[in-house]
């Protein structure tokens, strides 16, 4: 559901009226939410009898909840960007619950049925997700990084990133390129690769240094991108020549709209970040999540990999 969410959402067309909630602050409750593809959920304005949000009120109820409604809490208060798209029925049967303790649940909190609670789920989701959601003059730069990350990772399929795991986890060897402004990150990525066991060398941006890395190369190895800004044509030039020679290109692109996103085989987007520091800060949470997954799916790999390096280190200190 959490797939769909993320593919569906940028498209959601809402029809949109304000209202207060208890702090005085503006947000956007949805009528009719259409999603492409012809789904259409109706829904009723939510009636203020209890200006408490729903995790307020789950906090304040959850000493006396049952195993079922604690189930029900977890899911509201971690997943509720999967909540906000599913019925009370489909609610119920992703936790193995029946579709009555759901509305029961939802009543308990002082909602008259789960889609009052469901409406509140998508204020949220509105709110905090789509750009315009929150009234102007709350955001500040933090404010504005979070809703780029939160936009990437909503953007991002989880289908690439296995793809791209795959990908890495099976090459001969992983060659590290990027533009200027993405060099730290490639050296960082570079040290975290090798630590957990997995075979990548990063060349100088010179054209010297990345044809000599080019010629090295075999077919089936794997150049792995950041583009952040779109401003170096050596760059975009590196791709198109390491796709000539057979190797797979994988990308970390500043936006998708740059030239370098269309040449790679995979490429994950950053969305809504204007300004360069804010493009950093989504591709670096790309990359250490990127970095985590490959620990999770190789742990006896990353284990090898950190057994020698310890050996390694300690002979070299050694010598001192």
């Amino acid at each position: 559901m959490g797939d769909i969410f993320a593919d569906q959402l940028p498209g959601v067309n809402f029809a949109e009226q304000q209202h207060n909630n208890s702090c005085g602050l503006r947000f956007l409750s949805c009528d009719v939410i259409l999603i492409p593809g012809g789904a259409c959920l109706m829904d009723t304005p939510t009636t203020a009898h209890n200006s408490n949000s729903y995790q307020e009120r789950i906090h304040q109820q959850r000493p006396g909840f049952s195993r079922s409604y604690n189930l029900l809490a977890d899911f509201l208060l971690d997943s509720y960007l999967q909540a906000a798209l599913m019925t009370a029925h489909e609610l119920a049967q992703a936790l193995d619950l029946d579709p009555a303790t759901v509305v029961r649940f939802a009543q308990s909190l002082g909602y008259r049925g789960y889609p009052e609670l469901q409406q509140e789920l998508r204020e949220r989701v509105r709110a905090q997700f789509l750009p315009g959601g929150q009234d102007a003059e709350l955001n500040s730069p933090f404010d504005d990084t979070i809703q780029a990350l939160n936009l990437t990772h909503l953007n991002l399929a989880s289908s690439q990133v296995d793809a791209l795991i795959e990908l890495l986890a099976n090459t001969r060897v992983i060659l590290l390129v990027s533009d200027p402004a993405g060099q730290w990150l490639s050296g960082w990525l570079l040290n975290r690769l090798a630590a957990c066991g997995f075979p990548a060398r990063s060349p100088a941006a010179e054209s010297e240094a990345l044809a000599a890395a080019l010629s090295l190369s075999e077919p089936g190895d794997v150049l792995l991108g950041i583009d952040l800004l779109g401003e170096s044509p050596r760059l975009v030039r590196a791709l198109e020549l390491a796709k000539q020679a057979g190797l797979s290109v994988a990308l970390i692109a500043g936006a998708a709209s740059l030239p370098s996103a269309g040449l790679a085989d995979i490429s994950l987007v950053i969305y809504s970040a204007d300004d360069p520091p804010t493009r950093l800060a989504c591709a670096a949470a790309i990359l250490n999540t990127l970095e985590l997954a490959l620990r999770q799916r190789f742990p006896e790999r990353m284990n090898t990999a950190c057994t020698r390096l310890a050996a390694l280190t300690a002979q070299i200190e050694a010598s001192d």
